[in-house]
Formats: C-alpha cells, structure tokens, sequence
C-alpha cells in the first residue's frame, strides 16, 4: 500500500534538477524522510554509421573526475519532448541527424532517490547535420564496431549503466 505523504518540501531547485525532502507515514504509523531527485528527464541515442559500426563519444564526466566512453545522451529541456532531446544530442555531440529514429526502450536511471526516466533511441541512416555543442563539453568522436561492444564492455571502457544497457538490448534486437 502506498504511503501517506505528509510534506515534499523542495530543498534546492537548480537548472536540471530540484532536491525534494519527504515526510510520509506507512499503514504502521512508523513516519519516515527521505530526499529524492525531481529531474526533467533525459534521452540517449546509438547512431549507426552502417550495419556494422556505430558512433560512441567520450567526454568529461565532472561528476566522476574522468572520460567516459558512451552513447550520446543528454538531459531534457522543459519545453522538450524525449525524441527532441535524442536528436539535439545525435547533432550536439556527433555533428550527425538521422532520417530514421525510434525508440528502443525507457528506463528508471536511479529509482530509491531519482525520478529521471531515461528514453532509449536508436538512429539510422544518419547524415551531417552539427550543432553547435554546449560550451562545457569536449567530445570525441569514436567509430565502434558493433561485434566490440560487449568486450568493451567487460574490459570496463563502457561503464555507463544507460549506454550499457543500450547497448546490449541493441544487441539483443539487431542480432537476430
């Protein structure tokens, strides 16, 4: 059953996310705070260069102080729908759009303490189409080949949880 919230008072409200603190009570009085994330939102994109190859960047991830080998992904703007965002990113990072763009799957990036939803896409035949990225991003392009992805994988070069997943439900589907 679910519980009763007492209070969701909103302790920072920032540019992609607020911070909320919630009192609620369940069904055996026992009363409980928690702090969750309210995030807009975000998208993440596997552009396919051809059957064989697709695009993965590396960029800076200031939260874990290193470059990250991944899918282009990205937060969502509040005017934004998920396909919107998927494509700002596709061109932001790879400098590419795509004729062909659907949705492989949504997940929950970090449930006990986020409500982000993450939509899943993949783009095919892609063309050249930039878009000037955001200042804070210094990105590298990388073609991969499809049949690498799970070594990269297991050797820990992509630790990205929304690019790994990704990228093997694209396995999952394209393989057969």
């Amino acid at each position: 059953m679910k519980p009763n919230v007492l209070q969701d008072r909103v302790v920072y409200d920032g540019n992609k996310f607020s911070l909320h603190k919630i009192d609620f009570q369940f069904q055996d009085n026992e009363f409980f705070s928690h702090e969750y994330i309210e995030h807009f939102g975000s998208s993440a994109i596997i552009p396919f260069l051809d059957s064989e190859n697709i695009i993965l960047v590396e960029q800076w991830r200031y939260s874990v102080g290193k470059y990250v080998l991944e899918i282009p992904s990205g937060n969502r703007k509040i005017s934004e729908s998920s396909i919107q965002c998927a494509r700002r990113e596709l061109r932001e990072e790879t400098n590419y759009d795509a004729k062909q763009i659907s949705l492989l799957c949504e997940t929950l990036v970090a449930p006990g303490y986020s409500s982000e939803k993450c939509s899943i896409f993949s783009a095919k035949e892609i063309f050249h189409s930039p878009l000037k990225p955001d200042l804070d991003e210094h990105i590298e392009i990388n073609s991969i080949k499809i049949s690498n992805v799970p070594e990269l994988i297991r050797k820990g070069k992509i630790v990205d949880q929304t690019s790994i997943i990704a990228l093997l439900l694209m396995n999952t589907i394209f393989s057969g």
